[in-house]
């Protein structure tokens, strides 16, 4: 993968935060085990949205048409005090699967 290829995916922004909500809805509702806690998903994505919040978020499409997310928050293993970017989702809307969306967007990550 082409360093250029990654300017297909951009750094979430606060603006984009409606639009995360109804990617998160639906990632929950594909792979949800237990109750959906918004306000927890929200504390989530503000740690990715905001400078210094511990997370970084990255995104395809434009503003209100986003197409697929991937969420990597500051953490440690239990083991070492090392610290990593934890993948915690790559999701692409359904409509978007046939893309090359979630290999871009994992491209991201090993990146950031």
């Amino acid at each position: 993968m082409q360093t250029s290829d990654l300017t297909a995916v951009r750094r979430a922004q606060p603006t984009d935060g409606d639009d995360l909500m109804m990617l998160s809805r639906m990632l929950w509702e594909e792979n949800g085990i237990f109750t959906l806690d918004e306000n927890r998903v929200r504390q989530i994505l503000g740690r990715c949205l905001f400078p210094n919040g511990g997370g970084i978020m990255g995104v395809i499409g434009s503003p209100g048409k986003l197409e697929g997310m991937i969420c990597l928050l500051l953490s440690q293993f239990w083991y070492s005090s090392d610290w990593v970017l934890e993948e915690v989702f790559n999701f692409v809307h359904p409509e978007h699967r046939k893309s090359t969306h979630a290999r871009l967007l994992l491209a991201f990550a090993k990146h950031s």
